[in-house]
């Protein structure tokens, strides 16, 4: 709840956040963080599907290469990667000079390459894939039953789950 309540609080400065990936995830997450007051700034190893978001999402900024975004590093609340938790996502250690909220959106590893990265720079707020999966079942069960959603025993069940899935792929 904590991180959720940061990203209102840091939406409602109008700071940059940076999203990596242009699939379908990562249009969700441009969305969700236009309507928190980011400006989202896209950049894909596929410099034509981040320019296709463009066209959907006004004020969109779009680049090609990690190195046009220089200027604005310090000005990046929050990065966010939506490519596989299997990628090598290599984001170049100054973009974590500043301290970012980092969310990584893939459950399977939970610790990425990213968020490895980002730990290692010293960032604290960190947001792992298996956070936002719990948060949309939250939902889910609430809108499905319509009644809240025992938090506390959905999250116990679903992380017990989670960790069994993690070992075996482990094996």
């Amino acid at each position: 709840v904590n991180n959720l309540i940061l990203l209102d609080f840091l939406g409602s400065l109008q700071l940059y956040s940076s999203d990596i990936g242009a699939g379908a995830t990562a249009e969700t997450t441009i969305y969700t963080l236009k309507m928190y007051g980011f400006i989202p700034i896209v950049y894909n190893r596929t410099y034509e599907r981040a320019v296709a978001l463009k066209a959907r999402y006004p004020g969109l900024i779009v680049c090609k290469e990690l190195k046009e975004l220089d200027d604005l590093i310090e000005d990046i609340a929050l990065i966010v990667s939506t490519t596989p938790g299997s990628a090598d996502l290599q984001v170049p250690d100054r973009f974590f000079e500043h301290h970012p909220i980092c969310f990584d959106v893939s459950i399977i590893p939970k610790q990425t390459a990213f968020l490895s990265r980002a730990m290692k720079n010293g960032c604290k707020d960190l947001i792992y894939g298996i956070e936002m999966l719990l948060y949309q079942g939250y939902m889910q069960q609430d809108i499905f039953t319509g009644k809240r959603c025992v938090r506390k025993a959905f999250k116990a069940a679903a992380l017990n789950y989670y960790e069994t899935v993690l070992k075996s792929l482990s094996k």
